[in-house]
């Protein structure tokens, strides 16, 4: 797990939310606006076979990458998140792991790699580390969809804590101090496109926006986007059985493949357990958000807390 108390504070904030998340950002409802029209150009990406999700939260997205990809692997650092998503994508085609997006490390390549909602809560500090992570994962051709916000909403403007720092408030009242930054189109274009991605970017509005960017099929082998073709994934003679086995995860301490899998349970100290003692404390727990509730700070005012915004 990430050392940084505000990363730390920042998993715990998802996994309580995570009952509540549908509801107070609007996904329950058929999408409309700029997530429809997100929705719209992720369903126009070409069909493959495997499909990277990261900072997959409750599923909104995962539903859409089912109608592109043939085998989709989702992670998030919240269990709770992971199980609502399971719940409501309802497929065996989706491999699901719990993991710190932060130190986890991907051990394969993938088609098409997401994130939609998450590239905002990335410091500045470790953006480029995060970037040559995600280009280990994906192979020449590769196409990386990028969903998130260039500018604040006005429920953003009232949360802000100063710098990068957002205070966010649950609807108990419980508040949490979270990383939301608005990391500059210019800026990241650039960055994408120095390491080997031509990009498109579509702004959805004037908060929000789709960035595409596609990885060309020949790469110089310098290219930190081709980092794991040589590594991980040499087409040698089982290559093509490789590639339809579930993903291993690297630091991830929940991988299981679709409906019916056990369900994680977070653990006294919001880690993860794993093997048959994760297991066996699934079907003991009956609440586990109960578990993550000393994480939350209990807001010093009364009254309606105010809401968190659209996204993750």
């Amino acid at each position: 797990m990430s050392q940084d108390p505000v990363l730390q504070e920042q998993i715990a904030y998802y996994r309580v939310r995570a009952s509540e998340y549908d509801r107070t950002t609007g996904t329950a409802s058929p999408p409309k606006g700029w997530r429809k029209d997100a929705l719209g150009l992720l369903r126009q990406v070409e069909p493959c076979e495997w499909i990277l999700e990261l900072g997959c939260g409750t599923g909104q997205w995962t539903q859409a990458l089912l109608t592109v990809g043939q085998e989709i692997t989702a992670v998030d650092a919240a269990p709770e998140m992971l199980a609502i998503n399971e719940r409501k994508t309802g497929s065996g085609r989706v491999h699901y792991a719990c993991a710190d997006l932060f130190t986890w490390e991907p051990d394969r390549h993938y088609d098409v790699v997401l994130f939609a909602f998450w590239l905002s809560h990335v410091p500045p500090g470790l953006l480029d580390a995060f970037l040559d992570k995600v280009g280990r994962a994906i192979r020449p051709g590769v196409r990386l969809v990028i969903v998130d916000q260039h500018a604040p909403t006005d429920e953003d403007r009232l949360c802000a804590a100063g710098g990068i720092y957002a205070t966010r408030p649950l609807v108990d009242g419980r508040t949490f101090t979270i990383v939301k930054v608005f990391h500059d189109l210019t800026s990241l274009e650039r960055s994408l496109t120095g390491r080997g991605l031509v990009v498109t970017t579509h702004r959805l509005d004037d908060v929000f926006f789709f960035l595409s960017g596609q990885s060309p099929r020949s790469l110089s082998p310098h290219n930190p986007m081709r980092t794991l073709e040589r590594t991980i994934d040499d087409d040698g003679p089982d290559d093509r059985d490789r590639r339809r086995r579930p993903p291993r995860c690297r630091d991830a301490q929940w991988p299981h493949r679709g409906a019916g899998a056990d369900v994680a349970r977070p653990s006294p100290i919001g880690g993860v357990t794993d093997g048959g003692s994760l297991r066996s404390k699934a079907r003991r727990e009956s609440d586990p958000l109960k578990r993550c509730g000393a994480f939350g700070r209990r807001a010093g005012t009364g009254g309606s807390p105010v809401g968190p915004g659209p996204d993750r």
